[in-house]
């Protein structure tokens, strides 16, 4: 059974490897596990405090709101995501909600703080993932921006899956997926109606089968080139980093890069050691 740091773990080493020292430090690291009901926000169990928040099991969003309660869901955050990595909740200008029953581990600023200083691996990495995350954030913009309400959800589809299979929770052609076409509405710009003809569109054309929550990609090959999704695209920033000699630091809730040596070569392994792919 996975411990509630092993998808951590996992995430960050969809970036880098983590040697048995930094794994052990990460298992050993003070933390407590919160259980939150759907509609809880997730913001609200660090009590103002300064506090990391990992998310284990279900899926939450990030989001903001206009008046009239019009909400924009700004990225949904699954198993392994860092929910909250800030050095108060009062400096977040965003909310950050449970979609699903979620649980979720706490880990006191301090000790993380304390953790990526005997061990710059783990900031190197956790960097990364904020690359990364950046990165899906762009392609949410050109979604909104230029990608056809079609291409919109199959590429989301295709980033759901790649997320999912980074942390061990996904293989084969099938996935659980249980956002609703209502979460869907509010993240891409649709109506409801409008995400219910895409997905029947998918179904028709048997792409997709969906049945109970529970989401079979019948032809990966061909949804890729369909849903403009390029597999792996979220690890650039390793080869973003390869051409920066940055050192990565945690200063006061955020992470900061500064000038170092030998990080050159560190992104240049991890690149080279993923699968043969280049990165562009």
């Amino acid at each position: 059974m996975l411990s509630d740091v092993d998808l951590l773990v996992r995430k960050l080493q969809t970036y880098g490897p983590l040697g048995p020292t930094e794994k052990t430090a990460l298992s050993q690291i003070r933390r407590a596990s919160v259980d939150l009901p759907a509609g809880e926000h997730i913001e609200l169990v660090a009590e103002a405090s300064s506090t990391y928040v990992v998310q284990l099991s279900g899926v939450a969003c990030r989001y903001k709101e206009m008046p009239g309660a019009k909400r924009q869901i700004l990225s949904f955050l699954l198993p392994g995501d860092i929910c909250l990595l800030t050095g108060s909740v009062s400096q977040m200008d965003h909310r950050v909600v449970a979609l699903t029953a979620c649980r979720v581990i706490k880990v006191p600023y301090g000790a993380m703080q304390e953790l990526t200083r005997q061990f710059p691996s783990i900031e190197r990495l956790l960097w990364l993932n904020s690359l990364a995350e950046a990165a899906i954030s762009r392609e949410w913009m050109m979604s909104l921006a230029r990608r056809s309400a079609y291409e919109r959800i199959a590429h989301f589809l295709c980033e759901f899956k790649s997320r999912m299979e980074a942390v061990g929770l996904s293989s084969g052609p099938s996935f659980d997926f249980p956002i609703s076409q209502v979460h869907l509405s509010e993240a891409f710009g649709l109506s409801v109606q409008h995400v219910n003809r895409v997905i029947q569109t998918l179904r028709r054309e048997n792409i997709i089968v969906f049945r109970q929550r529970v989401i079979t990609v019948i032809d990966w090959e061909g949804f890729h080139p369909v849903a403009r999704h390029r597999p792996r695209q979220y690890l650039c920033g390793v080869a973003f980093l390869a051409r920066q000699e940055l050192r990565i630091v945690l200063h006061d809730g955020y992470v900061r890069a500064q000038p170092a040596k030998g990080l050159r070569q560190f992104a240049a392994q991890r690149a080279s050691a993923d699968d043969g792919e280049t990165l562009r």
